[in-house]
């Protein structure tokens, strides 16, 4: 038997997917995107968390495709701040 080691998180932050999770039950799914973080203390980043209400869909995969619309308008919508241009020395 071999001992697995995260990786670190600088590595991490490169190669690790994201991926979905998800909790369903009766009443409820829950539905995140996470991600490997390389802290032991805390091995999953979530980084997208949505809790559904099974009555108001037709199956989990609508609300798998409602979850992931969502998340691609949020970051379509999404524009980060203009890049300062860099000074350069004369």
């Amino acid at each position: 038997m071999t001992a697995s080691h995260p990786a670190p998180a600088h590595v991490l932050s490169r190669v690790a997917p994201s991926f979905l999770a998800a909790d369903v039950g009766g009443t409820h799914v829950r539905v995140a995107r996470v991600q490997a973080s390389g802290d032991d203390a805390h091995p999953v980043q979530v980084l997208d968390y949505r809790k559904y209400r099974n009555a108001d869909h037709a199956g989990l995969s609508a609300i798998l495709a409602d979850f992931l619309a969502e998340g691609r308008a949020r970051r379509i919508a999404w524009s980060p701040p203009p890049a300062t241009p860099a000074k350069t020395a004369r």
